[in-house]
């Protein structure tokens, strides 16, 4: 009998002690909730009022991807603060888009910004230009359907958006993409031609499209994918109506002198137009040399990179060159287990020296065509000129 009271009050002992420790470990003490801790609290919608203005002003305090938002949205102001005319050091606000989106309204979203002079450089994908533009023609039309909806031949889809190009035959009207982009080259090399190096060495100053100068042989022009695109979109903006080419982010970007670049220009429709004209070439070292520059003389920068792959790769090396960026806003759905340049997020890029330690950075992973808009509504109008149109 005692041997068995001593096991029991050994196993009760036993059992207190786990129970202890359990104890310990289910209700251990909370750290002190910091002073600046921000409440998780989802918009108040109210009868009568604007709902989006409610969502907008609850991004940050949502929790999960809507307060990085939230979050990409303030970085995103700060930015745009940095350019105001009394901003000590200016910031200088790099944009690199993928191609897909500008047969979105992404396109749409992102003129704004160019109208209002809010981005300083711009980096895209081949075919984003020529999507852009493509656009203004009646006789090509992006229509979005439901997903899984089947297309009816001839057109061409991304995902739920499709692509029609009507047959024409209209040389000689500005109805037709190929046709008037064609005219366009055929501008470019009458307009350039004028700027040939002659025997005296004195180049006439007559020449219309205000470019970065090019390098030239006796037989063919040669022009950067940021010169290229800048000229075509001014010939565009000539033989076009104005209330059509004003829909133009190329259009946009040409008439407030913001480069658009484009390293992967030979993967797009305007290269297979130059692929066999002799007369003209397309130098792709001159923007690399002209974007690096441009980050080495900036006394802040900022980088919006909305996508991966060449783009984002290409803005952030630009910054490499001056030890990094002061801010930074992923918007992608791409993961980093498989180590790709897309998937990164901001603090691979600082192992890199492409974005500073002490930047403010963020990454929102969700689709573009979600995030950019609500970016644009919650930080760049804010900060717009109302007296650009």
């Amino acid at each position: 009998r005692n041997s068995f009271c001593t096991l029991l009050g050994h196993h009760r002992r036993a059992m207190a002690s786990e129970e202890d420790v359990a104890r310990q470990s289910v209700f251990a003490p909370s750290s002190a909730v910091p002073a600046d801790a921000v409440r998780v609290a989802g918009p108040r919608f109210a009868a009568g009022s604007a709902g989006e203005r409610a969502c907008f002003d609850s991004l940050e305090t949502t929790g999960f991807q809507a307060s990085q938002l939230g979050r990409a949205c303030e970085i995103v102001s700060e930015m745009l603060r940095g350019r105001e005319p009394d901003a000590e050091d200016r910031c200088v606000v790099y944009c690199g888009v993928v191609g897909n989106l500008f047969a979105t309204g992404v396109r749409d979203a992102l003129r704004f910004a160019a109208v209002h002079r809010q981005l300083d450089h711009v980096v895209v994908s081949a075919g984003g230009i020529e999507h852009d533009l493509r656009r203004l023609f009646p006789h090509h039309s992006y229509q979005a359907h439901e997903v899984g909806e089947s297309v009816a031949a001839g057109r061409q889809r991304l995902a739920n958006v499709s692509f029609v190009a009507r047959p024409c035959d209209c040389r000689g009207t500005s109805c037709c993409f190929p046709h008037v982009l064609e005219d366009a080259v055929k501008w470019i090399k009458e307009e350039r031609a004028c700027c040939r190096v002659v025997e005296d060495d004195e180049v006439p100053r007559n020449c219309d499209v205000k470019t970065r100068p090019p390098v030239f042989d006796r037989d063919r022009v040669c022009l950067s994918p940021s010169s290229f695109w800048r000229a075509v979109a001014l010939f565009m903006d000539k033989v076009l109506p104005s209330a059509t080419s004003d829909d133009s982010f190329a259009i946009r970007c040409a008439r407030n002198n913001i480069p658009i670049y484009c390293p992967s220009f030979v993967d797009g429709d305007a290269a297979e137009l130059l692929v066999d004209d002799a007369s003209i070439a397309i130098d792709l070292t001159s923007d690399l040399n002209a974007l690096n520059r441009s980050a080495l003389k900036a006394k802040r920068t900022g980088m919006i990179i909305i996508g991966g792959g060449v783009v984002k790769h290409h803005v952030c090396n630009a910054n490499l060159m001056r030890n990094g960026a002061d801010y930074a806003v992923y918007l992608s759905t791409a993961q980093e287990f498989d180590g790709s340049d897309g998937g990164a997020r901001p603090d691979e890029a600082v192992s890199w020296g492409k974005i500073k330690a002490d930047a403010r950075s963020v990454k929102v992973y969700g689709e573009a065509t979600v995030l950019v808009p609500t970016l644009v509504g919650k930080a760049f109008v804010p900060h717009a000129d109302a007296s650009r149109v």
